[in-house]
């Protein structure tokens, strides 16, 4: 049995030092499947080797990873990151070999295919689209699957901004310790003794003394002697470095913008003038008069003008003119619409509750309590 074993690297140069590893681990060049964009026109190529390309448009690619036994979605996805400039390395070994060949492929700085296509579905991508439309949904029916015909198609897109955090180096110390040399020069006094010997001769008569201690054996002994200089070294502790971190946490204030298609649907009617349905929409239209006294009195000092809070209090009368709470207080409907709230705008809910009760009770003309 055999297995496809794939890799997908940013950097182009990753993958090529990933393919000369393999080769060095005894897998055949030939048998490596090199795929990436072509550096003059950016048309999608693939080859063998990890050397010679081809030419190969984007369903090609996907094909020819399918047939290794790649999913689908996850042939999509590598299609797709090689059109975002990636580089795909892949190759089919046995599964007693596919171990050794993964652990090479995860030590060249791969990238996780899964968690970066769930990104990329974030900002609306489809990994369908690669492949084209199946069989079961270009096939024509006779008849209508229901009585209304669909002559338009018209879809709402809405970006979702994820705030995450990455690792970066700024900066660091390195300690390194080396000998340095330095001549040292000092005076020393040296004392040196020397015996002189000095013989003169005299003629004078011998007195007793004399005789008794001269006529006598005797020997006298000086030794000679001088200074030398001797050095000696004692190593001394002058100084101790500690190197070590200190980590710190800051809280930072991220601020971005999040794009979405509204819809605003309006009943034409027989006479050809046009009259405003009620909606769903996010984009709900609302009088700001009363809803700019509400601020100056609520909301003025918190340091945000009245287009921070707009949204609120839109979304507060979206809620009011939606049929599904009909007749219904603030009381009922305040548990789902912080659902909805806190789904797309995390953590938020306790700053904009008031300007969204506000839109809700202020365009539904009902009471908060529940019921009324």
């Amino acid at each position: 049995m055999s297995k496809a074993v794939i890799g997908f690297y940013e950097d182009v140069d990753d993958a090529r030092e990933v393919v000369d590893k393999l080769v060095s681990a005894g897998f055949s060049r030939d048998g490596i499947h090199f795929m990436t964009q072509h550096e003059g026109d950016r048309a999608m190529v693939a080859g063998v080797g990890g050397a010679s390309r081809t030419p190969s448009g984007a369903s090609e690619t996907a094909a020819s990873l399918t047939r290794m036994g790649v999913p689908r979605d996850e042939a999509s996805a590598y299609v797709e990151g090689i059109r975002r400039g990636g580089t795909v390395v892949a190759l089919v070994v046995p599964d007693d070999n596919a171990a050794n060949a993964s652990k090479i492929m995860e030590g060249g700085k791969a990238i996780d295919i899964s968690e970066r296509s769930e990104s990329w579905r974030h900002e609306g991508w489809e990994p369908s689209a690669i492949f084209g439309p199946t069989t079961e949904t270009t096939t024509r029916h006779d008849k209508p699957t229901s009585e209304r015909d669909r002559e338009g198609h018209i879809e709402l897109v809405e970006e979702d901004v994820k705030i995450g955090k990455r690792r970066e180096e700024t900066g660091g110390v390195r300690v390194r310790t080396h000998v340095v040399e330095e001549p040292v020069e000092e005076d020393i006094r040296l004392r040196e003794e020397q015996v002189h010997v000095e013989r003169r001769p005299v003629d004078r008569p011998a007195s007793k003394k004399d005789l008794e201690e001269g006529l006598r054996e005797e020997e006298i002994e000086l030794r000679e002697s001088r200074e030398e200089p001797v050095v000696s070294k004692e190593a001394r502790v002058t100084e101790e470095i500690d190197i070590g971190k200190e980590t710190t946490e800051h809280v930072e204030t991220i601020r971005d913008t999040e794009r979405r298609t509204e819809a605003e649907i309006e009943d034409l009617g027989t006479t050809g003038t046009a009259r405003t349905t009620g909606t769903t929409a996010r984009g709900t239209d609302i009088d700001e008069t009363p809803f700019r006294q509400h601020y100056q009195t609520s909301f003025a000092g918190r340091g945000y003008d009245f287009d921070h809070y707009l949204p609120a209090y839109r979304y507060g009368a979206e809620l009011a003119r939606s049929s599904r709470f009909r007749n219904k207080g603030w009381d009922d409907v305040m548990p789902e619409a912080q659902k909805s709230w806190e789904s797309r705008n995390p953590g938020t809910w306790n700053d904009y509750m008031d300007a969204v009760r506000e839109g809700f009770v202020r365009s539904s003309g009902r009471s908060m309590a529940r019921g009324r």
